[in-house]
């Protein structure tokens, strides 16, 4: 997985990669432990820095021009400046939809 290197305009470290799931034999039931389910998106990172919004692949590359409503949404946020680690999913007639996703970008499977 690539470094993603646009988190040092935002002045955080150059290593910032989106958070992936990871296997385990039990689930922690400690207090403080939240799950949720696979959501079968693409892994992305958010960021706003002022009126500069962008959405990112787990590559580094720029999804922004493939989901542009996205921007928009991070636009009106009322935040100056944030960085959001997330699931990048598309709803069609009420359920998620992985094809979808893959058809708003330029790949099968991740945009790189």
């Amino acid at each position: 997985m690539a470094e993603i290197k646009v988190a040092q305009q935002f002045g955080l470290p150059a290593d910032i990669e989106p958070m992936e799931a990871k296997s385990a034999e039990d689930l922690p039931v400690d207090k403080g432990w939240q799950y949720e389910p696979k959501w079968d998106g693409f892994r992305c990172l958010a960021v706003k820095d002022g009126p500069i919004v962008g959405i990112y692949a787990k590559s580094g590359k720029p999804l922004g021009r493939y989901f542009p409503e996205v921007l928009s949404l991070l636009r009106s946020l009322p935040f100056d400046k944030f960085l959001v680690d997330g699931e990048l999913v598309i709803e069609v007639d009420g359920s998620l939809s992985f094809d979808s996703n893959a058809d708003a970008a330029p790949s099968s499977q991740e945009p790189n």
